[in-house]
Formats: structure tokens, C-alpha cells, sequence
């Protein structure tokens, strides 16, 4: 009686597209479930003002780190399967790169924290502070690039675990830094796991995954040949450009409040804002899967987009509605404040997340066509549209005003892609090396 659905549950993670994709879906549920539970217990032992601080400079540093990425983790999932000699050092260049650019943007940052908002003043005022708020942006920059080579690699399922001890630890840690450091305990709770488990990992992927990515792409297209070296350069300059622009949307929002209301407003926002980010990044995920294994294998294109169609209509619409109706539950184990003030904000936030969820998919198109500047604009319009709408908004309505901005914008732009989304799923393309695997890629 086991046999059938055990048979079946092999047969499915026997598609790569499927093992990635849900590797990464699970990492991310667990990590959210986690960070939930980690932003309820600094919510019941820190204040909110401290929430709403440190959330914000968190967001300062993800923000940083991700920008000073350049583009480099979505540049090694795409092409890195694509790559034959020297894998290993392909990594370790991306990890040199970004961790140094984080630094110096780090300590930048925190020499003008307290232009940025009274309440991040503390930052400039200590020479302590400022270096080692640049440390941590340097180490969070690898942190997320890790996670592209395990996805580039074919070792997504590796996050699973990585992800569990980091979230653990940082839950761990909440009480002993409210003893000893209750100033910004929740900014260092959050970021002290990172020093124990990235070493862990990095062996890993240095010792196991390298190694058996380098024996099975020996016959792998070359980057070069694949787009030439002027191509190449143009599109890791405008998929850079839009990307660093189009993460403001994401990890600086809890940024982009603080600077437009209060440390306290923040809070409130935050919550419901997490949530959903964590929600929209089980999609996410899908795409990243779509971009990874459409590039190792050009000619499944057909077959992996529309598995990745299906994933879109069957689960994040329906659970959309689901938070839209249930939202005063989930926010239920949260003080009194957060759920009063953070239930419009919740819904309004789930809404957007099916055309959220499009325009997600419209980028993971234009990225594995090479279409760069299709990438930059919609990333680029994305960034202005919820920052312009969030302060045009956010003066009368609050942290109400800003999640109608996330929604108006992802919903107008949504519908601007949607007739080349609609062509991408009909003949799905993918540049590749050999003219069999459709190196020809049509328009979006």
C-alpha cells in the first residue's frame, strides 16, 4: 500500500526543477515559520521602539549586503551551470567581491545613519558600531551568496538544514542579549549565527558540492560561448542595475518606513511585511528552480515553465485569499498593538501577492532570454512606483498608505507584462550554446 505513494514521491523529486524548487520552498517555509517565532518573542521581551529599530537595521544591512551582492548570486544561478573549468574559483571570486564592496558601503552607511533617521544615530556616534556594522554587512553578503551556490551547484537541499540552525540559534539568543546588550539585542541575536554556521557550510560546498558539479559539467556550454563576452557584459550590467534598484522593494521596506513615520510604526509594519515576503518567497523560490534548470538543460524549457505555471495557480492564489480571510488570526499571537494596527496592512500586503508573483515570473523569463533591459525596467518601475506611492501615501494613511502603494504598483505592472508573460508561456525559450537547445530567444 506504501509502494504507489512513495513511488510517487521519488518519481517527483527525480525532476530537478521539482528537488530544487522544493528544497528551497521548504527552507523558506521553515525559516519563515522560525522567523516568525523569532520576531513574537523579541516582540514580547524587548519593547516596540526596539523592534522597530533594530528591524530597520536589519533591513539596513540586508539592504546592503544584497545591493553590494552586484548581482552576482542571480549572474551564478544563471550561468553557473553553464560553466566547465574552475568552478570553485568562480566562487570564491563572488564571495571576495561582494563581501568587500558590503564592507566599504557598510561603513558608509553607518557614518550617515543618523541622516537616514534620528533613531539610527547611535550608529555614527561609536567607531565599535560603525566597524562592526560593516563586518556583519561583509559576512551577510556571503550569507546570501552561499545560498545561490548551493542552488548553482544542484545542493539546494542543503539550505534545509543551514537554515534550521541559523534560525534556531537566533531565537536562542534573544533572551541572553536582552541581559546583555537590551539596547539593540534584537539586531545582534539576529546576526551572531551567522559566524557559527557559515563556516560549516562553506566546507561543504567547497569540499562535496564543487567537486561533483565540476565532474558533471565538464561538457557544459561556457558562459562566453553561450553569449559572448560583450553580451555578457551588458546584461550582467543592466540585470546588476535593475536588481540592486528592485530590492529596495523587499529588504528595505522596514527602511523606508522608520524614514517616513516613526520606530514604532515600523514595528507594526514589519510583522505583517515579513509574513508576506516570506509567503511571496515560496514563488520565488519556483522561479529561481525555472532559471537554474532551464539553463542546465535549455531544451526541458517547455516542460519546466509550465510546471512552474502550474505551481503559481494551484497554491499561491488560493493561500492569498486564505491570509486575506484569516488575517486577524495570524496576527493573533502578537501584543494587542501589532494586530490592531497590522491587519488592514496584512490583507492589503496579500493581495498583491499573486501579481507579485507574475512580474516574478516575467523576470525569470527575461533573465534566461538575456533580455537585460526588459529586467532593468520592470525592477526599476517596481522600486519607484512602491517608494513614490509609500510617500505620497503614507503622510494621511499611514502604514496603511504605504501597503496600498505595494499593492497599486505590483498590480499596474502586473498587467503591463502580462501580454509578454502570456507569449514567454506559449514558446518558452532559453539562450543557450547549441542552436538544438533554441538559442534563438524570442521577445518578451
Amino acid at each position: 500500500m506504501t509502494g504507489g505513494p512513495i513511488a510517487r514521491v521519488r518519481e517527483h523529486l527525480a525532476e530537478p526543477l521539482n528537488r530544487t524548487a522544493l528544497a528551497v520552498i521548504v527552507s523558506t517555509l521553515m525559516t519563515s515559520a522560525l522567523g516568525f517565532a523569532f520576531w513574537l518573542v523579541a516582540a514580547l521581551i524587548f519593547d516596540a521602539e526596539t523592534v522597530g529599530r533594530d528591524n530597520a537595521l536589519v533591513s539596513a544591512m540586508m539592504l546592503i549586503a544584497t545591493v553590494c551582492l552586484l548581482n552576482l548570486n542571480n549572474i551564478m544561478m544563471r550561468f553557473l551551470p553553464q560553466v566547465r573549468d574552475h568552478i570553485g574559483r568562480r566562487v570564491l571570486q563572488t564571495y571576495a567581491v561582494s563581501s568587500g564592496v558590503s564592507f566599504v558601503a557598510g561603513i558608509a552607511f553607518a557614518l550617515n545613519a543618523s541622516g537616514v533617521s534620528d533613531d539610527l544615530a547611535f550608529l555614527d556616534d561609536d567607531p565599535l558600531w560603525i566597524l562592526g556594522f560593516a563586518a556583519v554587512c561583509a559576512l551577510w553578503s556571503v550569507w546570501v551568496m552561499q545560498d545561490a551556490a548551493l542552488v548553482a551547484l544542484g545542493r539546494a537541499e542543503w539550505m534545509v538544514p543551514e537554515n534550521a540552525a541559523f534560525s534556531v540559534l537566533k531565537i536562542a539568543a534573544l533572551p541572553l542579549m536582552y541581559v546583555l546588550a537590551p539596547d539593540n539585542g534584537v539586531f545582534v541575536a539576529f546576526v551572531v549565527p551567522v559566524l557559527l554556521v557559515l563556516p560549516v557550510i562553506n566546507w561543504a560546498i567547497f569540499k562535496r558540492a564543487v567537486p561533483r558539479a565540476a565532474h558533471k559539467q565538464r561538457e557544459a556550454g561556457g558562459v562566453v560561448e553561450v553569449m559572448g563576452w560583450r553580451k555578457l557584459f551588458v546584461f550582467a550590467a543592466q540585470d546588476f542595475v535593475g536588481s540592486a534598484i528592485g530590492e529596495v522593494v523587499v529588504v528595505a521596506m522596514p527602511l523606508v518606513v522608520i524614514a517616513l513615520l516613526s520606530a514604532t510604526e515600523t514595528a507594526y509594519f514589519s510583522v505583517p511585511f515579513m509574513l508576506i515576503a516570506a509567503f511571496d518567497m515560496m514563488y520565488y523560490a519556483v522561479t529561481v528552480a525555472l532559471t537554474t534548470e532551464a539553463a542546465r538543460e535549455p531544451g526541458r524549457v517547455g516542460e519546466i515553465t509550465h510546471m512552474a505555471l502550474r505551481r503559481l495557480t494551484r497554491f499561491q492564489l488560493p493561500v492569498s485569499i486564505a491570509i486575506v480571510a484569516f488575517a486577524p488570526l495570524i496576527l493573533l499571537p502578537f501584543p494587542g498593538e501589532y494586530g490592531e494596527q497590522g491587519t488592514n496592512v496584512l490583507r492589503i500586503l496579500a493581495l498583491a501577492s499573486a501579481p507579485r508573483a507574475a512580474l516574478l515570473f516575467y523576470q525569470a523569463a527575461a533573465r534566461l532570454q538575456g533580455h537585460g533591459g526588459r529586467l532593468m525596467c520592470s525592477q526599476i518601475a517596481n522600486t519607484a512606483g512602491v517608494v513614490g506611492l509609500a510617500w505620497l501615501l503614507s503622510g494621511d494613511y499611514g502604514i496603511d498608505g504605504i501597503a496600498w502603494g505595494w499593492l497599486i504598483t505590483h498590480a499596474v505592472l502586473a498587467a503591463l507584462v502580462l501580454p509578454g508573460l502570456r507569449r514567454f508561456i506559449r514558446e518558452p525559450t532559453v539562450l543557450a550554446r547549441d542552436p538544438m537547445d533554441l538559442t534563438e530567444a524570442a521577445p518578451l
